[in-house]
């Protein structure tokens, strides 16, 4: 730049107490970080890590991401080659063992760009970060450890080691006694097979407000149990234009509920497990609007985390364009649980199988061209 080796360029006043030179004439937004004034005081008592990647050419053993461990005490460098950024924990483990057995020191702290392959929950000390959670609550508030969560607004939890049930047994027992239920005789499904409602069917109710006040409760019932997520989805239509078929389905869901006692839902510890989702459509099952519903689920190993039954906004014309929008909204929800996942750490690094159990709509949604007759 001073011997005027390139012509056309803008004469630029720089400025080497701020930044350097080469930043200035690179038009850098950002000044460089301050340098730190920490230095170790030992072997291993702070590492710096950073992955690399990934490569468009793997190596020959499918290598596409590098890790690299920077002592700096030391300033001595481990090189590790990784297929996958999932194996960021492994990789760790073996250079802690490596390192410790060379230096004959441990490793004390770990630094990163706070990238999420070293955030992920294999790095944590899950009881260490909440001692030290309630440690910082207790110096602004007044708290006291009740131990383990066991009822919170009519959930329940039952532990079994690593294992715990989430269930609303006493919350569904004080229903069937509110609705005066407790010694109905109990069924073994929700709702009939084939049963046929409409909206002005029947005889009507003077007051509806049991009826709402029950939808209600088992709306809020439906936390812990996807079993009767379907038929309290049907009966929450018909609040506004009740009639005596209505009330009678309701009342089943109860009897239903009766038989059903302690169910919940498992949550399970699982080594790696994986999201999947199912899902399926009730084809014009609404016989008022001729509306389909869809219903999915999605478990996180053999545990289910969130599950939906849902009348369709429009109507459709064919099975396939019924269980198509079904896969369509269970992808939407599959979305936003991966961004969910990857804010709480976990990383979705795999595909996330959705299971229908329509050929004709999983045909439709592997095509890549759409035409007037396949467009929904």
């Amino acid at each position: 730049m001073d011997k005027d080796l390139v012509s056309g360029l803008p004469k630029l006043e720089v400025n080497k107490e701020i930044v350097c030179a080469g930043c200035q004439y690179g038009k850098a937004t950002q000044l460089p970080f301050k340098k730190s004034d920490y230095q170790a005081s030992a072997p291993l008592e702070l590492v710096h890590s950073d992955v690399f990647g990934p490569v468009k050419q793997s190596s020959l053993n499918g290598m596409r991401f590098t890790i690299t461990f920077i002592d700096d005490y030391s300033i001595f460098v481990w090189t590790y080659f990784i297929k996958e950024k999932s194996e960021v924990f492994s990789k760790f483990k073996e250079f802690e063992a490596d390192a410790e057995k060379m230096t004959g020191y441990q490793v004390k702290y770990l630094r990163s760009d706070n990238g999420r392959e070293h955030i992920a929950t294999e790095f944590w000390d899950v009881e260490e970060e909440i001692s030290q959670l309630k440690a910082n609550l207790c110096v602004r508030y007044k708290m006291k450890d009740l131990g383990k969560l066991i009822h919170f607004v009519g959930l329940e939890l039952t532990y079994a080691g690593d294992n715990c049930l989430l269930h609303q047994t006493k919350y569904a027992t004080d229903l069937l006694h509110k609705f005066s239920m407790n010694l109905c005789k109990a069924v073994i499904t929700p709702m009939e097979s084939g049963i046929r409602l409409y909206v002005d069917q029947g005889k009507e109710i003077e007051d509806p407000s049991e009826y709402r006040k029950l939808v209600g409760s088992l709306i809020y019932l439906t936390l812990s149990r996807p079993d009767i997520s379907f038929a309290v989805g049907v009966l929450s239509r018909y609040m506004q234009c009740l009639r005596k078929p209505h009330l009678i389905a309701l009342r089943r869901v109860l009897k239903y509920v009766k038989f059903t006692l302690g169910q919940g839902v498992w949550f399970k510890r699982e080594h790696e497990p994986k999201l999947f989702g199912y899902c399926d459509a009730d084809y014009a099952g609404d016989l008022n609007t001729r509306r389909s519903t869809t219903g999915y689920t999605f478990m996180y190993g053999s545990s289910p985390v969130t599950w939906c039954s849902k009348r369709q906004p429009t109507m459709t014309l064919s099975t396939t364009e019924a269980e198509y929008r079904a896969v369509a909204m269970v992808a939407q929800e599959g979305v936003w649980l991966i961004r969910l996942m990857q804010d709480l750490h976990p990383i979705v690094n795999y595909q996330v199988k959705m299971f229908c159990d329509s050929s004709s709509a999983i045909k439709l949604a592997e095509i890549s061209v759409f035409h007037a007759r396949t467009n929904t």
